[in-house]
């Protein structure tokens, strides 16, 4: 109906037989007849020998841990939110192999939750692009790529500053103390952060020139953590921050003599 977000639902449930698909090592499942008609009981009925850990299911922590939470433990909102799923091709046995070969790799269930949230702030912005979770990084950082995406950075990157912002209260009380999800639209912050080095670098060539300081524009916490690091390694200048957010700007100046 209108105003509402379609919820598609899939099912990932496996059915029980004893040829259902298992872990190497666990047992199969199993039928027994207890009572038949046919044999002069009064009904027929049966009984199931099953592994726990049979079909579809949830391990415990106290499957791995000796003091770990049983499954009744486990608070059921742990269950809900984006999930990884990854189909494992096998025809009876599921071993070791197959659960290296899952792609785990910068894949948590925060930077899924952050990455399923920018899909949808793009989709409801009219923006068409990819959202990725970047390989190693850290902090978790968000990879948007497509076409035409320069509006989604807007001027020196405030728009893209924005959407990080809104990512990071949207999902913040799911980061620990100090982490943070950083957002980039085709490596943008990668091509700035080389852009504001060539800054630091003419801008201390001025100053070794002329003896006086230079404050250099306002810039992003990134870029002026850039410019501190391209420039810590010069013995005739010095930087430091001055000013409040978003006016927050770098100061070069000429590096005093260490006093007698």
């Amino acid at each position: 109906s209108p105003g509402r977000c379609a919820v598609r639902y899939y099912d990932i449930s496996l059915n029980l037989s004893p040829d259902t698909v298992r872990w190497v090592v666990a047992p199969p499942l199993e039928v027994h007849e207890r009572r038949r008609i046919s044999r002069g009981d009064d009904v027929n009925a049966s009984a199931l020998t099953v592994s726990v850990h049979a079909g579809t299911h949830v391990d415990a922590p106290l499957h791995f841990v000796p003091d770990g939470a049983g499954i009744d433990a486990v608070p059921l909102e742990r269950f809900i939110g984006p999930a990884l799923v990854h189909y494992v091709d096998a025809d009876r046995f599921i071993t070791e192999a197959h659960v290296k070969a899952i792609p785990f790799e910068g894949a948590t269930r925060v930077s899924e939750m952050a990455r399923t949230l920018v899909e949808g702030l793009l989709k409801h912005m009219g923006v068409r692009a990819q959202v990725s979770v970047r390989t190693g990084a850290d902090p978790i950082t968000l990879d948007i790529s497509g076409r035409d995406l320069g509006g989604l950075i807007g001027w020196r990157g405030e728009t893209l500053r924005a959407l990080q912002s809104v990512t990071n209260v949207m999902v913040g009380k799911h980061l620990a103390e100090g982490e943070r999800i950083i957002v980039d639209v085709e490596r943008y912050r990668q091509r700035r952060e080389h852009t504001v080095r060539e800054i630091a670098m003419r801008a201390a060539r001025q100053v070794k020139m002329t003896g006086d300081a230079i404050t250099l524009d306002a810039m992003q916490p990134f870029e002026r953590r850039a410019i501190h690091l391209a420039l810590e390694g010069d013995p005739d200048v010095t930087s430091s921050s001055i000013g409040e957010e978003p006016e927050r700007r770098v100061v070069v100046g000429p590096r005093k003599p260490p006093e007698e």
